[in-house]
């Protein structure tokens, strides 16, 4: 009878040491890799414009200015609409679009970036700046390739000059990282062999058009005769 005694009260003593002791034995939160969640739209992707992260809600957000009073606010949003293709050749679409940063001062600036599609949402890459108080024309993506077109200024004229020399920047993924790459830009090819600028007129809709021709003359602006 003693021997039962004994048995049961070290089973018991064993199964109470078991039930102190396996809230340490358990795998805590920490210790459980947990995938981070994506948004499923590039408008709600987060982005890295120069060195800060760029949380977009719908498009669009707005943050103190770190450079002002603390009254006045940078608003970062998507300019246009994202132009959609497969930037990592996974077979998912990615997407490509143009951020636009202003505040209380004068200046507007325009980011080329991408939002890579992972199957489980959309990851923001890095920013590449285009250039203040431009104007954005489109965005294409040719293969991998990203390649934004816009107007600017000439070298020698101030910000207030309507922006009328067109240009183009090429990017593609390295990676996670969106990288400028050199690539000629397009010419307009004339028949004699002669080329022209990549210059651009500013037409009364807001649209730009390039100079073509044997004379190389500025296309008509649309709905103009």
């Amino acid at each position: 009878m003693k021997k039962i005694f004994w048995g049961v009260s070290i089973l018991v003593v064993l199964i109470s040491i078991g039930v102190f002791l396996l809230p340490a034995w358990a795998p805590k939160p920490a210790d459980i890799a947990v995938a981070p969640v994506l948004p499923t739209s590039p408008l709600d992707a987060t982005y890295t414009v120069d060195g800060g992260i760029v949380a977009l809600k719908n498009g669009e957000v707005s943050y103190p200015a770190t450079s002002s009073p603390s009254d006045q606010k940078v608003t970062t949003k998507i300019f246009g609409a994202p132009t959609m293709g497969d930037l990592d050749g996974d077979g998912d679409s990615d997407a490509a679009l143009l951020l636009q940063e202003s505040s209380s001062g004068s200046g507007t600036f325009y980011y080329l970036v991408a939002a890579i599609n992972t199957g489980h949402g959309y990851q923001g890459t890095n920013a590449i700046f285009l250039g203040d108080r431009i104007a954005p024309q489109t965005v294409e993506i040719h293969g991998v390739t990203v390649v934004a077109n816009y107007a600017d200024r000439k070298p020698s004229e101030p910000f207030s000059a309507q922006p009328s020399v067109g240009k183009s920047l090429y990017a593609e993924l390295r990676g996670t990282q969106l990288v400028a790459v050199p690539t000629q830009p397009p010419v307009t090819a004339i028949p004699s062999g002669k080329a022209c600028t990549m210059e651009a007129k500013l037409c009364p809709d807001g649209s730009y058009v390039g100079r073509t021709g044997p004379n190389c003359e500025f296309s008509p602006c649309p709905g103009v005769k």
